[in-house]
């Protein structure tokens, strides 16, 4: 009988074929040694490229991945809570596909999911756009922390906690939001951080881990609204 993994690293992805390679193979790097205690999952948001051909690849060589295909296209934020909705994990990891995890980055979530944590938010580097060259080793500029009230987390950690591959949560926590309530907040930007912030109850037990887990493609973010997200939608 299958058992539910521990951890389902979980990637919403559109028209990144080339980025999401690069984003699987340090995830399988990574992941040498804990397979049976992890699923990968992709939810494809109707790419037009050759991501379906690449997932095709990657799934002869790694059966512990999953590939969802959308029809049509239903919007980045939508599909963060989408893909995460498909994940059979206790704790559930959103990954941009433009990014890269460190090769110890999977055994250090295990470890300290093992210390019966709700949350865990992973300090991480930033390079250029194609790798070349580390811009910022370690953005967080902090020390490990454990934190017991969700509003000392908001308070000392604020936005970053939008950035989707820093954060690991348990599912449960995660889907204790309505799918309403989440979709209230979509055209505005931030509902994964209102989603992770509404999931936590008081006392929680939240770690944050100095280590850059994450490695941050810059430079690569879309056109959007600024005063919009960072200005109505945080507020």
């Amino acid at each position: 009988m299958k058992t539910s993994p521990l951890l389902s690293i979980c990637i919403p992805s559109y028209n990144r074929a080339a980025l999401l390679a690069e984003c699987l193979n340090s995830i399988f790097l990574s992941a040498q040694g804990y397979e049976d205690q992890l699923e990968v999952i992709v939810a494809d948001n109707a790419s037009t490229d050759n991501t379906r051909e690449i997932m095709a690849s990657f799934q002869q060589k790694f059966p512990l991945l999953v590939y969802y295909r959308h029809e049509s296209n239903i919007g980045a934020e939508r599909n963060f809570r989408h893909v995460a909705s498909l994940a059979d994990g206790e704790f559930i990891w959103v990954c941009g596909d433009d990014d890269r995890i460190a090769p110890d980055a999977i055994g250090e979530v295990i470890k300290k999911i093992s210390q019966s944590f709700d949350l865990l938010i992973c300090n991480y580097s930033m390079w250029k756009k194609d790798f070349s060259e580390c811009i910022n080793p370690m953005v967080l500029n902090r020390q490990d922390q454990i934190f017991f009230d969700k509003n000392d987390v908001l308070a000392t950690l604020g936005l970053n906690l939008g950035y989707i591959s820093s954060v690991i949560i348990r599912n449960d926590l995660f889907f204790k939001l309505p799918a309403s309530d989440y979709e209230a907040y979509v055209d505005f930007g931030f509902p994964f951080v209102y989603a992770v912030y509404s999931g936590l109850d008081n006392p929680c037990r939240v770690a944050y881990i100095a280590q850059p887990l994450v490695l941050n493609r810059t430079a690569n973010t879309g056109a959007y609204d600024w005063y919009k997200y960072f200005v109505v939608g945080s507020s």
